[in-house]
């Protein structure tokens, strides 16, 4: 706490800090010991970017909770091409041609392998870098049409915007997922902060195919609960049966027990 306080008076800018309480090296290394943890699974990247800040506004509406971070992480400038597929398929040209085409024009192919004293050095051939510069010159790179067996320009059956796109996607169970997590302050009890939290989640508008879930902890406890309930009902149907067996009588143990 005092931590804290003493760097909430520098300026980090775009900085994000973490306060990690290690209480044990297992705990630090599921999620930073964080007891509240939110996965957000979902296809769309736009609108999972979306999803997590409404999550993130129910979370920060519970007393108690703080350090909500999400590891969505900044987007990065990126070059797309826009495949006009009525127009490619006019050429017979697939999705896969223009890919490979554009990645080694800009990225490069390695075309072979030069070797000198031991040493292997890949050579990569790609555009010079005033000609990948340049988006009206990028879509002057031609696509070769094998059917037709004539060359296309890309600008014909594409079109290059400049955009922003995730700087990292992370999958779970073959879904793209976003983790958000956070602390609880000192002071207040982790049930009652967890159960709020449940509450407030279930007000989330959640589009169709999406699914937020509370794990971490949350989890865990509910997990524990139901194992509780289950060795107490077990127990009471077994202390039963002996007894019952015992006085051969189905009524005098429940008198006994009650």
């Amino acid at each position: 706490t005092d931590l804290k306080k003493q760097l909430e008076n520098h300026s980090l800018q775009k900085a994000q800090i973490e306060f990690v309480l290690q209480e044990s090296e297992f705990d630090f290394a599921e999620t930073g010991g964080k007891p509240i943890v939110v996965e957000i699974k979902g296809n769309d990247l736009e609108e999972l970017s979306q999803l997590t800040r409404r999550v993130e506004r129910a979370l920060a509406s519970v007393r108690g909770v703080t350090e909500i971070l999400d590891d969505i992480g900044e987007a990065s400038p990126e070059t797309k091409v826009e495949i006009d597929r009525r127009r490619a398929a006019l050429y017979a040209i697939s999705a896969r041609d223009i890919s490979l085409t554009t990645k080694a024009a800009i990225e490069g192919a390695v075309a072979t392998t030069f070797k000198e004293a031991g040493r292997e050095v890949d050579v990569r051939v790609r555009l010079e870098e005033k000609d990948r510069k340049d988006l009206t010159q990028i879509g002057d790179l031609l696509v070769h049409s094998s059917v037709l067996d004539v060359p296309v320009a890309l600008k014909q059956i594409g079109t290059i915007k400049q955009g922003y796109g995730p700087s990292e996607i992370r999958r779970r169970d073959q879904i793209r997922t976003v983790t958000v997590t956070a602390a609880i302050e000192k002071g207040y009890k982790e049930k009652n902060v967890l159960t709020k939290i449940l509450s407030e989640l279930g007000k989330v508008a959640v589009p169709k195919d999406y699914t937020v879930d509370l794990t971490g902890k949350a989890l865990e406890i509910r997990e524990s609960f139901r194992r509780i309930m289950f060795a107490t009902a077990l127990a009471l149907i077994l202390n039963y049966m002996i007894m019952a067996a015992q006085f051969e009588s189905f009524l005098h143990p429940f008198i006994i027990m009650f």
